[in-house]
Parts: C-alpha cells; structure tokens; sequence
C-alpha cells in the first residue's frame, strides 16, 4: 500500500489555479434531460483545490488486481475503499474501512445536494493522464438501484458515457456520427450524478489523456445492501 502523503510528495503536488473550461459535447439524437444523469458544480475551485489537498494526505491509495475475463490485471489507477460493508467488483473483494474526516463533510454535502443517503465510497487515484478506466457499468450485485454521485478533485479529466448495449451503440452512431452519447471535461468540484437506468443502459469511461500530467482524486459514493 502507498501512502497518499509520500506519494502526492514524489509528484510534487500543487494546487489547481488554471483550469479549462468545462465542455459537454451531445450528439443531438435525445434531448440533455432525457439522459439519468445530472453533471453539476458543487464547490468552488478554492475549496475543491483545498479538499483535494486534505483528501491527499487522508487516504491510502493502493493498485489492485482485479479479473477480466478470468485474467488477473492490475488496475491503471489506484483505489480504496471506505465503508462499514463490503464490496465487491471484478472479482476483487474490499474489505470495511471507516469513512475519513474529510469525506465525511464531502458526504454531507452530497447527500445535502441529492436527497440521497450513501453508505459505501470507492475512491479512485488517476496519477496523470495515463491512468484511465474503460467503458464499464457499475451495476454490481452489492449495489441496490444504483445511485452513484462521482465527485472530481484536482486535475481536469475526459469523462463519457455511451449506450451498453452494441445495438442501440450502433444506432446512435448510424444517426450522429460519433459513438458516444456524451463527454464532460470535469472541473475539480464537479458533481456528476447517476440514476434511474444510468447502469442498466449506458457504461461510462475515463479514457487515457497523455497530455495530462497532474493528478485526479474522484470519489464515488455508492447506496449498498447489508
């Protein structure tokens, strides 16, 4: 396991003060609402880049091997868990970790926000632009309807949704031209909000940006059953 501290020392970590403005590209096949997911701003750039700081030197960040295809692969980004419950995703186990300070006050405002109470987060640690996650839905059997609120701390990233399924994929592409149903480039203090039929119906990814240097803390906050 690698300390937050010493690894956010080795890159040097320094607050975010440029930022790029945050773009949402949307074929036009169905209207914005008509999506379950909602993309908001929730803290400021000062706080946000202040939080990120905090949560730097709170959590233990760690690479995990999960399965694909039966394959044990390290994940290219690392993670940890913080819950009174278990979870688990491909095929990995992770075990109950109290929620830290600071996530504790970002939970309250999440949940202020949404009208939602959580009780299991997956933080994710992108170092630079080459760590990434693939299209993927976060519709494990752990998981109740899914209701997932992704915050974003730190480096400003890609992040898109597409249709899961191949059929309704290649009939959004056949009508826009892209493959894709959308993209945001998220600010740090941004809040993207998953709902109703987000996992059944579409997968979502950070793809590789080797452009960006600097780091991203996202946390996921997640509704479990016991």
């Amino acid at each position: 396991m690698i300390p937050a501290t010493r690894l956010f020392q080795m890159q040097q970590i320094k607050l975010f003060q440029k930022t790029i403005p945050a773009t949402r590209l949307i074929p036009r096949m169905a209207e914005p609402d008509e999506y379950p997911w909602e993309h908001c701003r929730l803290f400021d750039t000062k706080t946000a880049d202040a939080l990120f700081t905090r949560l730097a030197n709170e959590l233990d960040f760690a690479q995990n091997t999960i399965f694909v295809g039966g394959r044990a692969v390290l994940e290219r980004r690392l993670t940890c868990w913080q819950s009174e419950l278990c979870y688990t995703y491909s095929g990995t186990r992770r075990m109950p970790a109290p929620f830290s300070p600071t996530v504790l006050e970002i939970k309250a405002a999440v949940e202020t926000k949404l009208g939602v109470t959580f009780d299991g987060l997956l933080c994710n640690l992108y170092r630079n632009g080459h760590d990434q996650i693939g299209w993927h839905s976060d519709d494990e059997k752990d998981l109740r309807k899914p209701n997932i609120a992704s915050l974003s701390f730190g480096a400003p990233r890609k992040f898109r949704f597409r249709h899961k399924y191949r059929a309704s994929r290649d009939a959004h592409r056949a009508a826009t031209g892209s493959g894709w149903v959308a993209e945001y480039v998220l600010q740090s203090g941004d809040l993207v909000h998953m709902y109703d039929n987000c996992q059944s119906a579409y997968q979502h990814s950070i793809p590789c940006e080797k452009t960006v240097k600097e780091p991203r803390i996202n946390l996921t906050f997640r509704v479990l059953t016991n």
